[in-house]
């Protein structure tokens, strides 16, 4: 897809056509439809974000829109933006908090461990979710009241890829404004088999944010229950 995109009229351009080419050269060794862990770098990933942000643009054609939008959804599909190298490491973060903890802050090695992983897990996924924000952002531009069909249905393809993506942290407002894009290909698709698949994804996409909200335990109900028959006797008391 990346390939097409150089092709087309606005990927001869001089600024397109060099991010272009840098993210090709990124997937050229890989030569497998999906990276295994640590293939891509930081430095590979923004220079693939660099390139689709330049792609998805309102201001082009539909075939040239149609190709950068499906190349978003198999680079979320084919789990390119999972597995990146160069973030931060738990082992990485413990040294950096060894050296900055003086003798009267002393902590054991667990303790720092500890403190180590979790800091690095939440670097790691601040920085997931910044990819899958500014993807969000990239493909939500593409919609306005003429879009074609065809780019339509790239935008309601891409978006579901990243909703449902395990490790992309599509959240809060990101979530927001994927469902309300989707919303608004279904009230302007001027094709009812583009409409049908919206209104469709669209489901899709509201069960899979209701599963991942978090379902009360058998005890946290007894727990509650027992709360309520008390604070109950309580009013009758009264």
């Amino acid at each position: 897809a990346l390939e097409k995109l150089l092709g087309t009229r606005e990927g001869k351009r001089k600024d397109m056509k060099s991010a272009l080419e840098k993210a090709v050269k990124v997937l050229q060794p890989l030569n497998v439809p999906q990276p295994s862990k640590g293939e891509l770098s930081k430095d590979d990933v923004e220079k693939m974000l660099e390139a689709m942000d330049m792609a998805c643009s309102p201001q082009h054609n539909a075939a040239t829109a149609t190709i950068a939008l499906d190349c978003v959804e198999k680079l979320v599909s084919f789990h390119y933006f999972d597995n990146i190298s160069g973030l931060a490491t738990a082992e990485s973060v413990a040294q950096r908090i060894r050296s900055n903890s003086g003798s009267e802050n002393a902590r054991s090695e667990q303790q720092v461990m500890w403190e180590a992983r979790a800091e690095a897990e939440q670097l790691r996924s601040g920085y997931f979710r910044s990819v899958a924000d500014r993807l969000v952002t990239m493909v939500g531009r593409c919609l306005g009241e003429g879009t074609a069909d065809g780019v339509q249905l790239q935008i309601v393809k891409a978006l579901f890829a990243l909703v449902s993506s395990d490790r992309l942290a599509v959240r809060q407002a990101s979530m927001l404004a994927a469902i309300r894009t989707t919303f608004n290909v279904f009230v302007l698709a001027r094709s009812t088999g583009t409409q049908t698949i919206s209104q469709g994804t669209l489901t899709q996409m509201v069960h899979l944010v209701l599963q991942r909200v978090p379902v009360e335990t058998d005890d946290d109900d007894d727990t509650a229950g027992a709360a309520q028959k008390a604070n109950d006797g309580a009013a009758r008391d009264a």
